[in-house]
């Protein structure tokens, strides 16, 4: 099998990670999600070259207002670790969050 550079492989089979640590598990996950973030993160950066792409200022507005959003998701989430969410969110579907519907 041939990997581009910067890729990281998907592993053949899944690891089974029940018996491991807290610890392990964070270490293991954190060193296959972090390097796949960045790149995903450079990648969308790479579509506001004007050069290459054309967008409207609406394409342009939405990425950055969802980009902006799932970041203040994702760092809430670090922020409440370990305390108790007594106020859980049912999970919407992707088109009822982008068109408002509660």
């Amino acid at each position: 099998m041939v990997f581009k550079k910067n890729t990281i492989p998907f592993p053949t089979s899944r690891r089974k990670t029940k018996h491991l640590s807290g610890k392990d598990k964070f270490e293991i996950f954190s060193n296959t999600r972090m390097p796949k973030l960045l790149k995903a993160m450079k990648s969308v950066g790479n579509l506001a070259n004007d050069r290459y792409y054309e967008y409207s200022k609406y394409q342009r507005e939405e990425i950055m207002k969802d980009m902006r959003d799932a970041y203040k998701e994702m760092y809430g989430a670090w922020q409440s670790a370990g305390n108790k969410n007594k106020n859980k969110n049912k999970k919407k579907s992707y088109w009822d969050q982008k068109n408002g519907n509660n």
